[in-house]
């Protein structure tokens, strides 16, 4: 299977993870900014700062719209998933695997790490490192 999934064009490849992006992050970060107590409320997430809460809520958004530049022109825009690989990697050591550590998940917690997991693995198996780090 992986075999096939190499044969695929490496800017197809990315305009997917792009198009992830719009897809989720863009109504996400949008949603959890225009209406953050109603977002709170429905996924039954304890009580916030609604300032930390809205830096979140920006970074998934700046991404999600970022993402449309660079399904446009998915190779000029690789440092979007590139920062987005390594916050989410930081985020499942430094705050999931701790946290987790120390009190059990909630669904919705581990729904997230899932989530974030996805991210992570698609952005590993789309991201050309090689290309992007040479010279």
């Amino acid at each position: 299977m992986l075999e096939k999934f190499k044969d695929i064009e490496p800017e197809v490849k990315l305009r997917f993870m792009y198009l992830f992006n719009i897809c989720t992050l863009l109504p996400f970060g949008l949603f959890m900014l225009i209406l953050p107590d109603v977002f709170i409320n429905l996924f039954g997430w304890p009580s916030q700062d609604i300032y930390i809460f809205g830096i979140a809520a920006s970074v998934w958004a700046i991404f999600g719209f970022l993402s449309i530049f660079g399904y446009s022109d998915p190779h000029k825009y690789v440092p979007i998933l590139i920062m987005q690989f390594f916050y989410k990697i930081v985020w499942m050591l430094g705050v999931f695997l701790v946290r987790s550590i120390i009190s059990p998940p909630g669904i919705w917690s581990i729904l997230l790490a899932v989530l974030m997991g996805v991210y992570i693995v698609g952005d590993l198996l789309v991201i050309p490192f090689k290309e992007f780090f040479k010279g």
